[in-house]
């Protein structure tokens, strides 16, 4: 779906970010090996981020602002309002907005 040479501050990695359908999240991997993923629950009108992880050894090197602009652009591309329950994801559209064009912030923390 998405590979990015050279993303975010992994170096000479190769990013590649993956619709993971059937665990209903966006899975992340840096030079083959899984570093993280963002999960999501959807209906037919949206797409609800609610938790996002990086494997510890991938801390501190962009994997997750990766992951989530990766999954955020996919999403876009099916036309559906982008929720974000997950923390990680809501302060990364705040500070990119443009990520996000189709938003409905939540009233609570967690999806019921």
């Amino acid at each position: 779906m998405n590979q990015q040479p050279n993303a975010g501050n992994t170096g000479t990695s190769n990013i590649k970010v993956e619709l993971n359908e059937a665990e209903k999240r966006y899975d992340i991997s840096v030079d083959g090996q899984f570093a993280g993923f963002t999960e999501y629950r959807e209906t037919d009108t949206e797409i609800a981020f609610t938790h996002t992880e990086t494997l510890k050894e991938f801390a501190g090197q962009g994997v997750g602002r990766d992951l989530v602009a990766g999954a955020l652009a996919d999403a876009v591309t099916h036309g559906k309002t982008l929720v974000p329950y997950c923390p990680f994801v809501a302060k990364y559209i705040r500070h990119n907005p443009e990520s996000a064009p189709d938003i409905r912030w939540p009233n609570s923390p967690r999806l019921s």
